[in-house]
């Protein structure tokens, strides 16, 4: 779990790694509010930096619903 305040403070840090560790490739995960806020920062960020990739970890396997 993670505060929504953290958004600002989450997307400094990914600039960051983008801009001064050449990071291009993030890899988030499905379940939370951490992982929701990263891939929320990630997306907006997207926009300004199109050359960045972003995958999505699920947290459980697919399964099929008869």
């Amino acid at each position: 779990n993670a505060p929504f305040g953290l958004r600002n403070e989450l997307i400094k840090c990914i600039e960051n790694l983008i801009n001064e560790n050449d990071t291009n490739v993030f890899y988030v995960g499905t379940q939370g509010v951490f992982d929701s806020l990263a891939w929320e920062s990630l997306t907006k960020l997207k926009r300004i930096y199109p050359s960045i990739i972003c995958y999505k970890v699920l947290a459980y396997l697919p399964t099929k619903v008869p």
